[in-house]
């Protein structure tokens, strides 16, 4: 019997109808695994996103590790944008500034979600 690879699955990023932010695993890891985010928002192209950063700088993450769950709580800093939440969005974040970035850059990286209208 050969080895098959065990992953972490298809990273996920979640908008709730309330204002929390949740990702998974896989996100996280993509993420550079960090205890902090700045949230991003782009108004034009309605995006909204995650940076992983490695100070006190941003938002703290909620981590869930056995539930594979991260978040943050973003509905003080969404009212504050302007965003407006009503109804809960969930994909496979795309990546800014796209998939082929050097492994140093990859707290530069944002993923995101783009929200409807």
């Amino acid at each position: 019997m050969g080895w098959t690879e065990i992953t972490t699955g298809t990273p996920q990023l979640t908008l709730t109808n309330t204002g929390l932010l949740e990702w998974n695993t896989a996100l996280q890891i993509k993420l550079g695994n960090p205890a902090w985010v700045n949230l991003m928002w782009d108004p034009v192209e309605r995006r909204l996103g995650l940076r992983g950063v490695y100070a006190m700088d941003g938002l703290p993450v909620c981590a869930e590790p056995d539930k594979s769950e991260y978040k943050i709580d973003s509905s003080g800093p969404l009212t504050a944008a302007g965003v407006s939440v009503d109804q809960t969005v969930s994909a496979e974040p795309d990546q800014y500034p796209g998939d082929h970035i050097e492994d140093w850059a990859i707290s530069n990286t944002i993923f995101y979600i783009t929200l409807p209208e």
